[in-house]
């Protein structure tokens, strides 16, 4: 989505004023990670366990739909953003969650893709345990495959 609206924005010359505001305030922004997607999906995994994967999936999607703003950034026509500021990156433990763990205390420092992260951020994701273990990825599969939860 950040990519499509930056290559919008480049596309569009010089366009206007607004245009120019909007670059302006993209480029301006440090990227950071905003953990409330994680948050809210650990929160529910944890409360829906035992229940069908897809089904847990459902309802921590369903959550974070219902429980994170829609951000919308002064002269936006087209809105939306992955997390709470203009450049944010989400952390998905659903999908990629194993590079987030490895990288948690280098994500402001590493070379490629730095993102800014708040110590008490930090604390949070790590403290809430997003990140299944071995054990709860073997059960989510055989969940997955037959529907049932051991």
């Amino acid at each position: 989505m950040i990519l499509q609206k930056q290559a919008a924005i480049e596309k569009a010359g010089d366009g206007s004023p607004r245009l120019h505001r909007i670059k302006s305030e993209y480029n301006k922004a440090v990227p950071s990670i905003c953990i409330e997607r994680a948050v809210l999906f650990t929160r529910s995994h944890q409360e829906t366990g035992g229940a069908p994967l897809i089904l847990r999936r459902a309802k921590a999607f369903k959550k974070a739909c219902e429980e994170i703003p829609a951000i919308i950034f002064p002269d936006e026509l087209l809105v939306g953003t992955p997390g709470k500021e203009r450049r944010s990156a989400c952390i998905n433990p659903e999908v990629s969650w194993r590079w987030v763990e490895e990288e948690m205390d280098r994500l402001e420092v590493r070379d490629q893709d730095p993102y800014q992260i708040a110590p008490g951020q930090k604390h949070t994701i790590m403290k809430s345990n997003p990140f299944p273990t071995n054990a709860e990825k073997v059960h989510e599969h055989s969940s997955q495959k037959t529907g049932f939860s051991k």
